[in-house]
């Protein structure tokens, strides 16, 4: 059997986040990553890129990767870099079809109303639904959850679902919304309308740099900081 083509994208945008791609990657490298890796530093890849809302660089990279034909697509942001093999997180995309991570928070917190107004549900619903942590995701897109997953992350940036600021912003007036995500948003809708159901907990297998020596005995594939 063919192996499948995966790769992992990143894309950077103007401060420091040229620098976290161009890290990530010789940390790939010298952990022995074994798949494509797609990178892109203050381009403006396609039609989905607006650096009014820089986050949409992410929904720009995942597209050029779907029109490109790649089986696997796991994006990893440009805070992150590997400690050791990486390797495992890729196979468990190609293996179980997803690999996605817990914010610790739910949708309805982190969702604005015209948010849940795109993605046609109720806070209700929202608040009974974790939401994800886009720092790092991925699908295989042999699958009708990739194909889906892909389509909606698309179109919550064509809905402006990457749009909102960081901060309140009267957004909602419902006191369980905190503040909006946008890409993370995006991935967490998209993940719902996708069908998938298996989420790893908060900080598997990515740690923060700060709390390093909590982890030393982890399976931390992943650092994350800036």
């Amino acid at each position: 059997m063919e192996s499948p083509r995966c790769v992992l994208i990143n894309a950077a945008w103007q401060k420091w986040y040229p620098l976290g791609t161009d890290r990530l990657v010789r940390s790939l490298h010298y952990h022995g990553w074994n798949y494509e890796i797609w990178t892109w530093k203050n381009e403006h890849i396609n039609e989905y890129f607006d650096p009014r809302f820089p986050y949409t660089i992410k929904a720009a990279a995942f597209a050029e990767a779907v029109r490109e034909g790649f089986d696997c697509i796991m994006w990893l942001d440009c805070s992150a870099w590997a400690v050791k093999d990486p390797n495992p997180v890729m196979k468990e995309i190609i293996h179980n079809g997803s690999y996605f991570l817990s914010s610790g928070y739910n949708l309805a917190q982190t969702a604005s109303d015209a948010d849940l107004y795109h993605a046609e549900m109720s806070r209700d619903r929202a608040e009974r639904l974790p939401e994800l942590w886009s720092c790092i995701f991925g699908v295989d897109m042999r699958t009708d959850q990739g194909k889906i997953f892909a389509r909606e992350f698309l179109a919550a940036c064509d809905a402006g679902v990457f749009n909102t600021p960081r901060e309140h912003s009267g957004l909602s007036e419902d006191p369980r919304f905190l503040h909006a995500r946008q890409d993370q948003t995006a991935a967490t809708i998209a993940y719902y309308k996708a069908g998938y159901t298996k989420m790893h907990a908060p900080g598997e297998h990515i740690c923060y740099y700060a709390d390093a020596d909590k982890h030393k005995d982890n399976a931390c594939y992943l650092m994350r900081g800036m």
